[in-house]
């Protein structure tokens, strides 16, 4: 509307007006008109004398693109997908736990306090989320559920020398009860190391993580010979195993073994693979050789498992069938059952080379780890 068409409304309404140039006016509303308090009143003016049908109806430009996501709630969001595809149920905590529950977890770290709690229970800003994981399974077992499959992806805080916090992504996994009855397994088994275990390498899997290690964990919530942490080289990216026998009682936990694995998420981020590799299905066929190795009872097989599937490119991978202890052996050894896949990615295996393979693995056995082929 051109400007001296709006000049000559508002003076007719009795509003004092003052140009200033081509395209602005000061407007003063007379005392008697209250209701004219922004310049969203004055347009509202304008256009009820000027005639609504006179203005042509057009719709304004606007810039409609959806807005770009944070890169970590793309994370999040993509970690919680995995979690529950692999069939595990979600929960939301609270981010507070109770200073008994930080004494409870025998953390000596400094925590970061609330200066006015709404509760006792809502003291502290939560430094991992298994304290609250460990309740939902309580309350869970104490109301006759079971096959408990829980798992959280939230935030942690510890305090920073500035008094702020530090925010950490983590992702954690609680398992406790059995399996789900089914029709093709009406007696599910209790759930148990291993079963974590699965959830936690397909989870890196997923996340583009498969460069990892397991060392015997040394956290003292966790039970010492049922637990294990995950180290890229030697950082430390998370623990799983089931949970101390201690701390299961002092959390009330008695019908089931509980499990979790709590993983940092920030950390984990900084090692994932940045593109996919794709290889061809190889056409030659396999071939598989079985070695029975007796070793100490102490020796950590993972280790040997990784330095059997470096030794040779023939090697396609290895895995464990079956550990035997008991009266065939001495009492301090075992005796691990090793599957081993070879294949040759451009011709067919000659038997000459699964000798001088499966030969160097009996050397690299005996040289490293003291182990010798079970008669």
């Amino acid at each position: 509307i051109e400007i001296d068409v709006v000049g000559k409304i508002l003076t007719n309404l009795g509003i004092n007006i003052k140009t200033l140039n081509s395209t602005t006016i000061i407007a003063t509303p007379p005392s008697y008109r209250g209701d004219l308090t922004r310049t969203a009143d004055l347009y509202e003016e304008i256009i009820r004398m000027y005639g609504f049908d006179n203005i042509e109806n057009k719709m304004p430009e606007e810039n409609i693109r959806p807005g770009v996501k944070d890169s970590m709630t793309v994370v999040v969001d993509e970690a919680k997908e995995i979690l529950a595809k692999l069939g595990l149920q979600e929960v939301i905590n609270y981010s507070f736990i109770s200073k008994d529950a930080i004494k409870m977890l025998g953390i000596t770290e400094p925590t970061l306090e609330i200066t006015n709690p709404i509760s006792d229970d809502m003291a502290v800003m939560r430094p991992t989320l298994i304290y609250s994981l460990l309740s939902n399974v309580r309350d869970n077992l104490n109301r006759n559920q079971n096959g408990l499959r829980f798992f959280e992806v939230s935030r942690v805080f510890t305090p920073k020398e500035d008094g702020l916090a530090n925010e950490t992504l983590r992702a954690s996994i609680a398992l406790a009860g059995k399996t789900f009855k089914t029709l093709w397994d009406p007696k599910p088994e209790a759930m148990d190391f291993y079963t974590l275990k699965g959830f936690v390498e397909k989870f890196l899997e997923y996340m583009g993580v498969t460069r990892y290690q397991l060392d015997r964990s040394e956290d003292k919530n966790f039970h010492p010979g049922r637990s294990a942490d995950i180290r890229i080289g030697k950082v430390k990216i998370g623990t799983f195993g089931e949970i101390h026998p201690e701390l299961a009682e002092n959390m009330d936990i008695k019908r089931e073994r509980a499990y979790v694995a709590e993983l940092d998420l920030t950390t984990l981020l900084n090692y994932r693979a940045k593109k996919v590799k794709y290889e061809r299905i190889v056409k030659y066929p396999e071939v598989t050789r079985d070695l029975a190795v007796v070793l100490d009872r102490d020796v950590l097989v993972g280790k040997m498992l990784e330095d059997i599937k470096k030794s040779s490119n023939l090697i396609e991978s290895v895995a464990i069938f079956d550990v035997y202890q008991g009266e065939k052996i001495e009492a301090d050894k075992k005796s691990v059952a090793i599957s081993i896949v070879l294949r040759k990615k451009d011709g067919t295996l000659e038997e000459s080379d699964i000798n001088i393979t499966v030969d160097k693995i009996l050397k690299l056995i005996a040289k490293n780890y003291n182990g010798e082929i079970r008669q």
